[in-house]
């Protein structure tokens, strides 16, 4: 399950964040995987415990809402796309959840992340010093503009807001040693410059708001 979810977690930003119907269609198979592996456990296990700590009922809320706002949509198509996605990381979220609590699960999962953002605020600067169009093999108009392994600069930004923060919180508060605060130290760097490449004035104040928050 921890194979699963990491390969998963790693593919989605590297494939421009899964939008295309091809890649998304891996992520579904990947999460199915994790799914079927959550459910023989169950199955198999003799007491079997379900994990619901008080964040559960807020993803269960906004499966309930997005499933209301389904039916309601004025697109079905676009509609089903987007409640397909909701319903099935709201099931990931759960799996993690009861499956991936343990402190080396989550540091696994942490640093997975935060080397990844590192790799892709690299080749975001990259994109920017050498003022380049190409995404992979893939043409992106946003001229001026880096959004590493994604289309939209403005995705990149998301990514990089919700991780630095993190990062950020292992490097002042995490229990690691002195070669693993150097590398946080310079992932954050790297995030930061990998940020600014953006030229995302939304995702700047999601990240400060972010890094304030934690």
């Amino acid at each position: 399950i921890l194979l699963l979810t990491l390969t998963m977690l790693v593919f989605g930003p590297l494939a421009f964040g899964a939008v295309d119907e091809w890649s998304f269609l891996v992520v579904e198979g990947i999460a199915a995987g994790i799914i079927l592996l959550w459910s023989l456990r169950l199955w198999l296990n003799p007491k079997p415990k379900l994990l619901w700590p008080p964040l559960a009922w807020v993803v269960v809320a906004f499966a309930v809402y997005a499933l209301v706002r389904y039916f309601t949509a004025d697109i079905e198509y676009v509609a089903r796309a987007e409640v397909i996605q909701v319903l099935l990381f709201a099931l990931v979220f759960f799996v993690i959840v009861n499956n991936l609590h343990g402190q080396d699960e989550a540091q696994t999962i942490s640093f997975t992340l935060i080397t990844l953002a590192t790799l892709i605020s690299c080749y975001a600067v990259v994109q920017l010093a050498t003022h380049s169009t190409r995404v992979w093999n893939v043409y992106s108009d946003y001229t001026g503009r880096a959004g590493g392994t994604y289309i939209s600069p403005n995705d990149l930004a998301g990514l990089l807001g919700m991780l630095l923060p993190l990062a950020l919180a292992y490097l002042l508060a995490g229990r690691i040693s002195i070669v693993m605060r150097i590398l946080l130290i310079y992932a954050v760097a790297a995030m930061l410059a990998g940020l600014g490449a953006t030229f995302s004035r939304a995702g700047w104040a999601a990240a400060v708001m972010g890094v304030l928050f934690v």
